[in-house]
């Protein structure tokens, strides 16, 4: 490889290690904004969520034939609900039971089954103008059959907002950290040049001219210190 190759090399690493230090520096800011707006919006619902957890495996309990009982009496039901919203769903995928304050003329989609066996937390739309958040776990239904348990709560919209930001991230960091290796090859170039100079009229100094001397850069720098050393 001629030097002039080996120097466009030299220009495409820096220009990578700049674009990879712009992506670094890029992500990191964009991960810590992230993490912030999710602490501000999102952990105060979750929160909720795990209050009126505890607060229904506090009262919720299942009678001798398998109905359910809220503070020792009677479920809440439909519609009449006061305190946390909750489902009940049994091994099946059958609705146990559900409390809520919401009449069956205002849900135009009702939950679907929770995945079985496992935590999952997810958003469900049952109207066009209500959204619901949702937090399912496991629940130890009668006989130890594997129930669930799924406490609900509204969705505040500025929560959408983390979905959105998650994307804009993944689609513009890769683009935006275009811009440091572009700028870092223009740099690259500048800072080259002279050297690029230094090695064509190097290149000139034969046997029979001997005393051709290099083009010193009035740089300052340790370019200018090599081409002086070399004359001398």
């Amino acid at each position: 490889m001629n030097s002039a190759g080996r120097f466009r090399t030299l220009r495409a690493r820096l220009a990578v290690w700049y674009g990879l230090g712009g992506l670094v520096l890029l992500a990191a800011f964009s991960l810590t904004l992230y993490f912030y707006v999710e602490k501000k919006i999102a952990q105060p619902l979750d929160f909720r969520l795990r209050r009126d957890l505890a607060e229904v495996q506090r009262r919720l309990s299942i009678g001798p034939h398998g109905t359910l009982q809220w503070d020792g009496g009677g479920f809440p039901g439909a519609e009449t609900a006061k305190g946390p919203w909750f489902e009940v769903w049994d091994e099946h995928g059958k609705l146990v039971g559900r409390a809520w304050p919401f009449a069956d003329s205002h849900v135009e989609r009702v939950p679907s089954p929770p995945a079985p066996g496992r935590e999952t937390l997810s958003i469900f739309s049952v109207a066009k103008d209500l959204r619901l958040r949702v937090l399912s776990i496991p629940y130890h239904g009668p006989g130890g059959a594997a129930w669930m348990l799924r406490i609900l709560t509204l969705h505040e919209p500025a929560t959408d907002a983390l979905e959105e930001l998650r994307w804009i991230m993944i689609f513009t960091l890769p683009t935006v950290a275009l811009l440091p290796a572009d700028a870092g090859y223009v740099i690259t170039l500048r800072w080259i040049r002279p050297l690029e100079t230094m090695a064509a009229e190097a290149a000139l100094i034969g046997g029979r001219d001997l005393g051709r001397r290099l083009t010193v850069p009035e740089s300052g720098d340790e370019l200018e210190r090599l081409a002086r050393i070399f004359n001398d």
